[in-house]
């Protein structure tokens, strides 16, 4: 009986982090923090961009760029999360 790839991936991660708990809890907790990171990174992503294109469609003329300024960092700041969780449980992998 063929799986759905939510329940391959999800049976991937619980299978990576029984392998990981003679590690100790701080380490398992991290994992799985960092992993939920990574599974939330898109959508936040979204989320984030939303919110750029609410403020420059709301903003004219010079407050284009200071309205953008908050959401561009926070857009940046998601993509840098989710490009550090992923390297980070790359070599688990």
């Amino acid at each position: 009986m063929p799986t759905s790839p939510a329940r391959g991936t999800l049976h991937h991660r619980l299978l990576l982090l029984r392998s990981v708990r003679a590690a100790g809890t701080p380490v398992v907790v991290s994992l799985a923090a960092v992993q939920l990171l990574t599974a939330v990174a898109p959508a936040l992503t979204a989320v984030v961009l939303g919110m750029l294109v609410g403020r420059v469609d709301g903003a004219s003329g010079a407050g284009v760029f200071r309205a953008a300024l908050l959401p561009l960092a926070l857009f940046g700041a998601v993509l840098l999360l989710g490009y550090l969780a992923q390297s980070a449980t790359a070599p688990l992998e």
